[in-house]
């Protein structure tokens, strides 16, 4: 039986996330939810004060988490290039939104851009349109329930929803986003308006203005999951409450 991967870069590639039971773990949001759970303190504890969007917004004097380091934009792709699961994030006239996405790809290199899919009836891509900005994190393992929590639950309805997610989020300077605590990436991004796209796809463009990584799962342009706490790989949804974590990594002989 073949087995499809993903390619990351050059000759390294990471097993394809869809992979039949007996050859990798399926995450299901009911039963692992005691598995979360156990790992979420691997986010760290901070302050907490309650956003306008029921969210959990960082103090101003919060300090950005030591192990976050800039991404050169010529790599950037490369967060994103494994075909993970992410969380988007857009902020305007004050509200802020997180919602998941499965449908994410790399376009360019040069300047680097990205494409998302986000389906019309999101508050989050109302925001997007709104501010033309909005960012790409890639969520991890610890995060499980918090990326099936935001990805259900919708802000339009349930005003507090980023709070009963236990989203957390913090500020980078330079950049007017709110950015998702505990991810292991983070793509800041401005929109190119395609409005043929966007409305008759669902399609949106952008452009990767700054990027950062957790040092100690991403360093020197390219993922260590095979070096870090399992806790930190990253998520690929398949079906309702079933995800896959990133497998093992490959690399082609020379």
């Amino acid at each position: 039986m073949g087995v499809e991967v993903r390619h990351e870069h050059g000759q390294n590639f990471y097993p394809h996330p869809n992979l039949p039971p007996a050859r990798g773990k399926e995450l299901k949001f009911a039963a692992f939810r005691r598995f979360v759970v156990l790992l979420a303190p691997l986010r760290g504890s901070t302050t907490k004060a309650p956003g306008k969007a029921g969210g959990l917004l960082l103090p101003k004097e919060y300090k950005m988490d030591k192990h976050i380091s800039p991404v050169d934009l010529q790599k950037a792709y490369r967060l994103i290039n494994h075909g993970p699961t992410v969380l988007v994030s857009a902020r305007h006239a004050g509200v802020d939104n997180v919602m998941a996405a499965a449908w994410v790809c790399a376009l360019d290199f040069a300047p680097p851009k990205l494409t998302v899919v986000l389906d019309k009836s999101s508050r989050t891509r109302e925001l997007i349109e709104k501010s033309a900005a909005f960012v790409i994190q890639v969520p991890t393992v610890a995060q499980l329930q918090l990326t099936h929590t935001v990805g259900t639950l919708s802000l339009s309805s349930m005003p507090n929803k980023l709070k009963l997610a236990g989203v957390e989020l913090f500020g980078i300077a330079g950049h007017d986003l709110p950015f998702v605590a505990g991810c292991s990436a983070w793509l800041a991004c401005k929109l190119i308006p395609e409005p043929h796209n966007q409305q008759v796809y669902d399609l949106f463009i952008g452009e990767v203005v700054g990027a950062w990584a957790d040092a100690r799962v991403f360093s020197n342009g390219r993922w260590h999951f095979e070096d870090a706490d399992p806790a930190f790989r990253s998520l690929h949804h398949v079906a309702g409450g079933n995800f896959y974590a990133t497998g093992e990594p490959l690399a082609v002989d020379d």
